[in-house]
């Protein structure tokens, strides 16, 4: 749980609270990750998994540079170790493919969870006794 200043009144609101006490603004549009789907994410991760576009995406910078400069060292000439960033990329490949599919088979709350560090929800306990 974080504060957040609101961008309309300026006061500070829980980032759990679903809209500002003094101005009345959703406060959902200030959580991290607001705005990103998972979908596209992970359809990015699919088709252009090498070029690191799902990274870069989900802000995440350095790994999306990482991503990038493999790729293009692995088409391109000017990587003196063309072998390595060939064999880099492919590894890179099979791990977008992976995180594809996990993006794919999570719920919004945890794929919000795990790129963004964003708060979850608390699960109710199932207290029926049957599994």
């Amino acid at each position: 749980m974080a504060l957040v200043k609101c961008v309309d009144c300026g006061s500070s609101v829980s980032d759990l609270a679903p809209m500002c006490p003094k101005c009345g603004r959703p406060i959902a549009a200030l959580r991290p990750g607001y705005g990103r789907s998972r979908t596209v994410a992970a359809l990015l991760a699919l088709f252009l998994g090498p070029t690191g576009l799902h990274k870069f995406y989900l802000g995440n910078w350095v790994q999306g540079i990482i991503y990038a400069i493999s790729f293009s060292g692995a088409i391109g000439y000017w990587c003196p170790l063309q072998p390595a960033c060939a064999l880099l990329s492919v590894f890179l490949s099979i791990l977008a493919l992976a995180q594809a599919i996990g993006m794919f088979g999570m719920s919004d709350e945890a794929f919000l969870y795990t790129y963004f560090d964003a708060p979850v929800p608390p699960t109710p306990y199932d207290d029926t006794g049957l599994s």
